[in-house]
């Protein structure tokens, strides 16, 4: 769910156009992409979220989202202590595999991308190409 207490108009419409453009180019590039909210969470594709903070930081974070079913087969494993099963590194590779492709797209169209955590599924998306901040 988007975080946005306390940011001002402005800023939260600014990212709400930044999060447009980042679904109109995944899309573009054919991936199913979507403005995160209560009503479409968990949903699979690419889930676009808005981060904003009173003093103007945050972005747009981007993060792949696959089936509930595979979702709730490693979430078992992992609370049953059974992190070794092969759904689990099937599930992580495909995390980052997808994670390292949308941040490719959206580098590659001109987007200001950055990979926060290293072991994080998330990207965040600072600015739109032409503009830089």
């Amino acid at each position: 769910m988007s975080d946005q207490a306390g940011a001002s108009n402005d800023v939260l419409a600014a990212y709400g156009r930044l999060a447009t453009q980042v679904c109109a180019e995944l899309a573009r590039a054919g991936l199913v992409s979507y403005r995160g909210n209560r009503d479409v969470e968990g949903r699979p594709g690419a889930e676009v979220e808005i981060h904003a903070a009173v003093d103007g930081s945050g972005g747009v974070s981007v993060s792949w989202i696959t089936k509930s079913e595979l979702l709730d087969e490693v979430q078992d494993a992992i609370f049953s202590g059974q992190t070794e099963r092969p759904v689990v590194a099937y599930y992580e590779a495909i995390k980052g595999t997808m994670r390292n492709a949308i941040k490719s797209i959206l580098s590659a169209a001109g987007f200001t991308v950055e990979i926060v955590e290293e072991m994080s599924p998330v990207l965040y998306v600072r600015s739109a190409p032409g503009n830089k901040s």
